[in-house]
């Protein structure tokens, strides 16, 4: 089950916007990574709801982890977080972090609440202005 909203999706298009600096770019299947910019590279987006220094660290899925390596094959690969005063992001060659079991209370339907998580330092990545 998907628990990803229309609202989640915009606001993963709209940090996509700034990061792509203009370039076109597809939305990707829904069991991928978010985005393709043709012939440049991959993005995963986290849209946050919090400005950058609220929390020390960022989390993501370790599944996301290996299948934005799938894609490193091809083109560079990015994860980049949207925050609520700018964007942060970093390449999966410098992506580092420490990986951990955790997650959020199990939901009905959900398969991944519990998993295996990389716990990502923030001082490890890029930040760009959010005009």
């Amino acid at each position: 089950m998907r628990f990803e909203t229309e609202q989640d999706r915009a606001n993963e298009r709209k940090v996509m916007e700034v990061f792509a600096s203009g370039h076109p770019f597809k939305k990707l299947g829904d069991n991928d990574i978010d985005f393709i910019v043709p012939g440049k590279c991959y993005v995963e987006i986290k849209a946050r709801k919090v400005a950058f220094d609220v929390y020390p660290i960022e989390v993501v899925s370790l599944i996301k982890v290996v299948k934005m390596q799938e894609r490193s094959k091809y083109l560079p690969t990015f994860l980049v977080f949207g925050f609520t005063d700018c964007i942060a992001y970093i390449s999966l060659i410098a992506l580092c972090g420490s990986v951990k079991w955790g997650g959020r209370e199990q939901r009905d339907g959900a398969a991944n609440d519990m998993e295996l998580l990389l716990y990502i330092p923030k001082s490890k990545l890029i930040q760009m202005p959010i005009n």
